[in-house]
């Protein structure tokens, strides 16, 4: 009953999409009809959002204090976290090169009743320009400008906590405004079986049902790299952090964090049965208390599989190459978006909104992406959850275990 319960939202979101579909494979008009109500969601979806990020990550920086207390073990571990990032992004290119769920569907067929605004691909200078920065002020605050407001949000996090006590009032009331978001946010997503039910009923209708057997396929592509990193991946890094007995831990107490994963759809969650796994592995605290709370916000590797999957299908639907220097881009954009969009409540959303702005995909494609974010909601949490536990065990490789305390000789 409990994992009912867990999953009530997404079975009842599922179940709207589901009818979508059929409403827009049977009755164009109705779907039509219903467009309103999902442009009016997915509008809100894109009002809320900036206010949403900038806060949230003025909160995390502003409450990120314990961060500090060791500054060895936190550097060792963004740097483990870029180097799995890198290599769960590339195994989902690779994946999607060889399993494209778009083989064998007609690009045309599939897209000619609707207009595609081709993506805006900028050269790498201004693409990185564009992360780090806006123009003007008040570009700043635009959803097309997802990227360099967060690092925008981080400086200002950062030169609050430099003040000091006097920026006190502040802090407070940023963690006030952010409490009211995401309660704004709980609100709005009540309505999201309709808004999203609505819009994907037009989108089906738009572009026929030749989309449900791609997003089948797509999904059974994220199964298999769940599998694929759950079995392979994982007992690797394990290898590389402990030897064979780091392997046979591995096995001998994953099962249970992978249980608790697919049971809550939250990496938040695991956080607890994680640092109780992570003793059993025969992590010490200092290593495994700093970095399974820190990579459950920040390090998802579960999410750049995300990340490249969704990217990809996009490029591949409007024909657009997946070779070249785009394989750069989207192994940056993901790994760089998993990492940023990862402190963010509701962080698949901003993901997907800033995939759409970065590369000019327009709200069709948007709704597109976000009912696949819903289908792999579940095997993501799984990946992301197990990830931090093998972060943990190559920390305490590279950073080297705490010597234990010798007891002083007695003089006799």
């Amino acid at each position: 009953m409990s994992i009912l319960k867990n999953y009530r939202d997404s079975i009842i979101l599922l179940s709207a999409v589901f009818i979508g579909a059929i409403i827009g494979v049977k009755s164009p008009e109705t779907a039509l009809f219903l467009k309103p109500l999902g442009d009016i969601f997915i509008n809100m979806m894109f009002v809320i959002i900036v206010p949403l990020v900038f806060f949230s990550i003025l909160s995390a920086i502003t409450s990120a204090q314990s961060m500090e207390r060791m500054k060895n073990i936190t550097l060792t571990a963004f740097g483990v976290f870029v180097s799995l990032l890198f290599l769960a992004s590339l195994a989902a290119y690779f994946g999607f090169i060889l399993f494209n769920p778009l083989d064998g569907v007609s690009l045309a067929d599939l897209t000619k009743n609707i207009k595609l605004e081709e993506p805006h691909m900028k050269p790498m200078s201004e693409l990185i320009v564009g992360i780090f920065s806006a123009s003007d002020f008040n570009k700043l605050f635009s959803r097309t400008q997802l990227l360099p407001l967060i690092v925008f949000g981080f400086l200002i996090g950062i030169s609050i906590l430099s003040v000091g006590e006097k920026a006190k009032p502040v802090v407070n009331l940023v963690k006030s405004i952010n409490e009211v978001l995401l309660k704004f946010i709980n609100i709005l997503m009540v309505f999201a079986p309709i808004g999203l039910g609505s819009y994907f009923a037009y989108t089906i209708s738009e572009l026929g049902s030749h989309i449900l057997s791609s997003y089948l396929k797509a999904f059974l592509l994220y199964i298999g790299l769940t599998i694929f990193y759950w079995a392979v991946m994982c007992p690797i890094y394990a290898f590389i952090a402990q030897g064979k007995e780091g392997v046979k831990l591995y096995f001998a107490n994953i099962i249970p964090p992978t249980i608790m994963a697919l049971a809550t759809s939250s990496s938040a969650a695991c956080i607890t049965i994680n640092l109780e796994t992570a003793r059993k592995m025969n992590i010490q605290d200092d290593v495994a208390e700093t970095v399974i709370p820190l990579g459950a916000t920040i390090h998802k590797n579960g999410s750049a599989f995300s990340f490249v999957i969704k990217i990809c299908f996009l490029f591949a639907l409007t024909g657009q190459s997946l070779v070249g220097e785009n394989t750069l881009i989207i192994l940056g954009v993901a790994m760089l978006g998993t990492t940023l969009v990862g402190a963010i409540p509701g962080g698949g959303m901003a993901g997907e909104i800033m995939i759409c702005s970065m590369f000019g995909f327009n709200n069709t494609m948007l709704s597109i992406i976000l009912l696949y974010a819903t289908i792999i909601d579940v095997p993501a949490t799984v990946v992301n959850s197990n990830g931090n536990l093998m972060a943990s065990m190559l920390v305490e490789k590279f950073v080297g275990r705490k010597k234990k305390k010798e007891p002083s000789a007695e003089v006799v």
